[in-house]
Formats: structure tokens, sequence, C-alpha cells
């Protein structure tokens, strides 16, 4: 399922599925400028070498991420975070 949000962004799915550890994180990406991201309303900072937003989920379950860019257009999505 594609859904377009937020003119620029989609994601590929509403609910996205993720299996296997994510110890070494998860890169977010998007196209825009200004982009901040949020998993569960908190701000995910920049990776300080590469300046990407990586986000390392602290356990298996649902988790809302959403992107913002500089005029305040959003995109969200829920995934599922399954362990090992």
């Amino acid at each position: 399922v594609h859904r377009r949000v937020a003119r620029k962004y989609s994601f590929q799915n509403a609910l996205g599925h993720i299996d296997g550890p994510a110890a070494r994180g998860l890169v977010l990406a998007a196209t825009g400028e200004g982009l901040r991201w949020y998993v569960d309303g908190a701000e995910i900072a920049p990776d300080r070498a590469s300046g990407r937003a990586v986000w390392k989920p602290p356990s298996a379950g649902f988790y809302d991420i959403s992107v913002v860019d500089k005029d305040g257009r959003k995109a969200r999505a829920r995934v599922r975070i399954n362990s090992g």
C-alpha cells in the first residue's frame, strides 16, 4: 500500500513491519528540507558522524514514526519491530 501524505512525504506502508534486531539502528530518511524526526513524540537527534536520523528501537513492539519539514508539513506511519 502506497500512501501519500503531506504533499512531498510518503511512507510505503501505513503499518510497516521490520524483522530482526535493530541494534545498529535504523536510518530514517525522506526527501525535503529541515526535516525533524520523531518516534512516539520524542525527537530523534541526527547522528553526529553522518548527520542522519538514526533510531535504535529499545525493544520489539509498535511505534509511531513521524517526520516534519521546515514548513510544518507532517507525515506519519506506525511500524512494528520484531526482535530476532
